[in-house]
C-alpha cells in the first residue's frame, strides 16, 4: 500500500475512536477528565502508544486497529479515556511537513499537500465519516499570538469555553459530527506570495461598490417543506449592470495596486460575468490577472467577487491569484423581512458546503454570507467554522439597509479566535450616516467600522473605492482592555 493509503487508514483509525468518545454522551468533556483513574490511565496509555510507536505506520496501524476496534466492543469506562489518548496523542503526531522532512513524525501531506503555484482542494481527512458520523478537517498553523506584555510568550485568543469537543486542545486536526446535512471544501493555498512580502500582516480590503440602490425584485410564492411561503426574488436592474461591471473592476484594480492579498466585495451585485459557473468567464478572470502581471502587479491570493443571484441560488465566486475558479460558496439561509413579512426566494439544499480556504502560517477563511451570519442560532455554521474548525477570519459580504444587528453579532465573537470583517452595500443603507462595514479587533475585544470621509457614503467623481484591513501575522494580546475598570465605587460603612 502507498503511504497515503497508510495515512488515511490512521485517519480513519482516530475518527473511530472518536466516535467511541460520543457514546460518552453529548455533554461529555464536562465528566471525561473527572472519570475515575483518568490521570493514571491516560499516562499509562500514552506509555503503551509511545512504546508500539517505532516510525513504521504500517505495523502501528494494525496495533491501532486491534485497539480500536477492542475499545468498541468494551464495557469498561476506562474505554473513553483510552479513546481520547489515542486522540490528543495522534494530534501531537501529525505534522504538514513533507514525508521526508516528517522523522519520527505522521505527515498528513499526502492527503492536503500544499502546492506554491496553485492550490489543493480535500474535503474530509477520514473516508469513513458515513460510518462513524464524524468529519476530520485539516488544521494547519496558522499565525502567531502572544502576550503584551510579554512577546516570546505564546498565548490563545479563545476563551476555552468557545470551543467543542476536543477542538480547543488539538493543534493538527478538527473534527465535528457529520449528521449529512453538511460538508466542508477545504482549499489549501500557499503562504508564499503573503510571507514574501514580509509586511508581517495579511492585507484584506472590502468594496462596497455602488452608492445607490442596484436591484428590484419579483414577488413570488415559494413552496417550502409543503408550506406556501411569500418569497421575493432579486434582479439587478438593467441601468446598473453595465456601471457595476466597471466599478467591480476598477476596485480590483485598486485592491491589486495596494498590494492587497484577500479582497471581498457585497452579496447580490454580481452579473453573470462573474458566474463562477460559466467557463467562459474563467477564461476572462484569468486573463484579467495576467494582465496585472505584466504591469507588475500581483493580483490578490483570493478574490471574493460579489455574489450572483440567479436560479433561485445566491453564490460568490472566489478565485486564486491566477485567475482560477477555487469553488462557488452559496448562501443557505435567506433573509427574512418580518415587517413585510417575506423571504429571499433561495431554493432548498439537502446538503449543504461551505468553504474553507487554509492560508498555513496566515489564516482559516470562511464565509457566511449576510443572514447566514444573523441567523447563526438556526443555521450553527459558526459553531462548525469557527468553534469547531477553527477558522481565525470570518468574512461577511451583506446588502442590508441594517447596521445595527451586525455590529452586536460581532460582538459575540469575541471569544473566539476569530477575526470578523462584515462588509455593506452603501447603496443598501438608509443614509450616508450608516457606516458599511466593520472588523473585529481579535486580542483586544474591540472592533473599528467602515464609515465614508469625504465622499459622505456618495460615489460622485469616484472611479473605485475600497476599505483596507491590516491584520499583524503576530498577533497581540491586551489583557488591560478586558480587565480595565473605569466604575465608580459607592461605599457605606458600618457605625463601630
Amino acid at each position: 500500500m502507498g503511504v497515503g493509503v497508510e495515512v488515511r487508514g490512521c485517519v480513519n483509525l482516530l475518527s473511530i475512536a472518536l466516535s467511541i468518545l460520543y457514546e460518552f454522551g453529548d455533554d461529555h468533556f464536562t465528566d471525561l477528565f473527572s472519570l475515575e483513574n483518568f490521570e493514571e490511565e491516560e499516562a499509562r496509555y500514552e506509555v503503551l502508544l509511545d512504546d508500539k510507536w517505532n516510525g513504521n505506520l504500517t505495523e502501528f496501524n494494525t496495533f491501532l486497529e486491534g485497539t480500536v476496534n477492542n475499545l468498541k466492543h468494551s464495557n469498561e469506562q476506562s474505554r473513553f479515556i483510552k479513546a481520547y489518548t489515542i486522540s490528543k496523542w495522534l494530534d501531537d503526531k501529525f505534522t504538514y511537513l513533507k514525508p521526508s522532512k516528517a522523522v519520527g513524525m505522521i505527515s498528513l501531506w499526502e492527503l492536503c499537500s500544499v502546492n506554491d503555484t496553485t492550490y489543493t482542494e480535500v474535503g474530509a481527512l477520514n473516508s469513513n465519516f458515513r460510518e462513524t458520523k464524524i468529519w476530520i478537517n485539516p488544521k494547519f498553523p496558522i499565525r502567531t499570538v502572544y502576550d503584551v506584555m510579554d512577546p516570546e510568550r505564546p498565548k490563545r485568543l479563545a476563551n476555552r469555553d468557545s470551543f467543542y469537543e476536543l477542538n480547543g486542545m488539538l493543534t493538527n486536526y478538527s473534527y465535528f459530527r457529520w449528521d449529512g446535512t453538511r460538508t466542508i471544501k477545504n482549499i489549501i493555498v500557499s503562504d508564499e506570495a503573503i510571507l514574501d512580502k514580509g509586511n508581517d500582516n495579511v492585507v484584506v480590503a472590502f468594496a462596497p461598490v455602488i452608492d445607490r440602490k442596484a436591484f428590484d425584485t419579483n414577488k413570488v410564492i415559494q413552496n417550502k417543506r409543503g408550506y406556501n411561503i411569500s418569497a421575493e426574488e432579486i434582479i439587478l436592474k438593467d441601468e446598473v449592470i453595465s456601471f457595476v461591471n466597471e466599478r467591480i473592476i476598477d476596485d480590483w484594480r485598486l485592491a491589486c495596486s495596494e498590494g492587497v492579498d484577500i479582497i471581498f466585495m457585497p452579496e447580490t451585485l454580481g452579473t453573470s460575468r462573474f458566474d463562477g459557473s460559466n467557463p467562459q468567464n474563467v477564461e476572462w478572470i484569468s486573463k484579467l490577472c495576467q494582465e496585472q502581471i505584466r504591469k507588475g502587479v500581483v493580483a490578490p491570493s483570493i478574490t471574493l467577487w460579489p455574489s450572483v443571484w440567479a436560479n433561485r441560488e445566491n453564490g460568490i465566486t472566489i478565485t486564486h491569484s491566477d485567475g482560477s475558479v477555487m469553488g462557488i460558496q452559496y448562501k443557505y439561509i435567506p433573509y427574512s423581512n418580518t415587517k413585510e413579512h417575506i423571504q429571499e426566494a433561495l431554493r432548498d439544499y439537502e446538503e449543504k458546503e461551505n468553504i474553507i480556504i487554509h492560508i498555513p502560517n496566515v489564516h482559516r477563511i470562511s464565509t457566511l454570507i449576510c443572514s447566514e451570519f444573523l441567523a447563526d442560532s438556526e443555521s450553527g455554521w459558526s459553531e462548525i467554522l469557527c468553534r469547531c474548525l477553527g477558522v481565525s477570519l470570518l468574512l461577511v459580504p451583506s446588502y442590508t439597509p441594517g447596521e445595527q444587528d451586525f455590529l452586536n453579532k460581532i460582538m459575540e465573537y469575541l471569544n473566539t479566535d476569530t477575526t470578523i470583517m462584515w462588509g455593506n452595500c452603501c447603496g443598501a443603507a438608509k443614509n450616508f450616516n450608516k457606516c458599511c462595514g466593520a472588523y473585529s479587533k481579535s486580542g483586544r475585544n474591540t472592533m473599528e467600522i467602515f464609515a465614508g470621509g469625504d465622499c459622505h457614503g456618495k460615489c460622485d467623481g469616484v472611479k473605485a473605492c475600497i476599505f483596507v484591513v491590516k491584520i499583524p501575522l503576530k498577533q497581540p494580546v491586551y489583557k488591560q482592555t478586558v480587565y480595565e475598570s473605569k466604575c465608580e465605587q459607592k461605599l457605606e460603612y458600618k457605625d463601630l
